[in-house]
Parts: C-alpha cells; sequence; structure tokens
C-alpha cells in the first residue's frame, strides 16, 4: 500500500506544478499590446457617410452614426493613417472624368487611444502640397501624432519660405 500512496502524492505533486504555468500563459495571453483605438466626433452632415482608414496595405471602412464613429487595430509600428470620409453614397474618387478630392483626416498614430473632433464642412480635402491645416480638428490622446503635427508645421514654414524666394 505505501508504494501506492507514494505514486498518487506523486501525480499530484506533478499536476500541481503544471497548474500555475497554465495560469501564467493564460494571464500572460491578455498582456499584450492593447492596440489603437481611434474614435470620431463628428459634426455637421456627417450622418450615414463612410469613413475609410488607410494605413500601410490595410483597409478598412465604417459607417458614421449619431456624428461617431471608431477604428480599433493593432499595429508593429507607429504609422501614418489617413481618415477618408466620402460625402455622398459614390465611393470612387472619379467623377464625370476627373478626380475627386475628398475631406482626410492624416494621423500619425501607434498603438494608441486617439480622439478625434471635428465639423464635416471644415475637414480639409485631401492636398499633394504636403500642408495640411489641422486648426479645425482636435486630435487627443497620441503623443506620436502631436510630435507630426510640429514637424508638419516646420516642413510647412520650409515650403513657403522655399516658395517665398
Amino acid at each position: 500500500m505505501p508504494e501506492l500512496c507514494l505514486k498518487t502524492a506523486t501525480m499530484k505533486i506533478k499536476s500541481f506544478n503544471i497548474a500555475p504555468v497554465i495560469l501564467v500563459a493564460v494571464l500572460l495571453a491578455g498582456c499584450g499590446p492593447e492596440g489603437y483605438r481611434i474614435k470620431g466626433n463628428i459634426a455637421g452632415d456627417s450622418e450615414n457617410k463612410t469613413v475609410y482608414i488607410n494605413y500601410g496595405d490595410f483597409t478598412d471602412s465604417t459607417v458614421i452614426k449619431d456624428g461617431k464613429f471608431e477604428f480599433t487595430g493593432l499595429m508593429e509600428t507607429p504609422e501614418l493613417v489617413t481618415l477618408a470620409l466620402y460625402p455622398d453614397d459614390v465611393r470612387g474618387r472619379f467623377r464625370d472624368n476627373r478626380y475627386v478630392q475628398l475631406p482626410v483626416i492624416p494621423l500619425f498614430i501607434g498603438n494608441e487611444k486617439v480622439t478625434v473632433t471635428a465639423s464635416f464642412d471644415e475637414i480639409p480635402l485631401d492636398s499633394f502640397d504636403g500642408i495640411y491645416d489641422y486648426s479645425k480638428i482636435k486630435v487627443t490622446g497620441s503623443p506620436t501624432h502631436d510630435l507630426y503635427v510640429q514637424y508638419k508645421a516646420g516642413i510647412g514654414q520650409y515650403v513657403k519660405a522655399r516658395g517665398d524666394a
């Protein structure tokens, strides 16, 4: 009989030693990066408009409801993200054989919780000159984006000075 008790005790010890390892693994699985969350508050004529998010090879979309939208995801590194708002049901960028500019909001973010607040009619159209006016758009929650805006302001001053020369 003592031999049977010894085997039972050994099995209990082995299963007891494995249980904490499994518990720690399960707990650590939830400790990874949380990812980004972009919440948007768009005033004005924005109801049921489609918002597209683009970065790298990634594209997703959502529809504005009650002036709000939200995107979530996970980035490996901070990236330039573009939010493009389509003003009507036509999703193409070409109409009447010409390119149509869309209201866009460029953000430079990482895995952060970001809030974007703007009025639909005051969001600048996409531009190709490298200068973007953030004066009527409020972006909070991203120190990465704050640095990007400072950088772009400096580049804008350089471009303007170079153009005046």
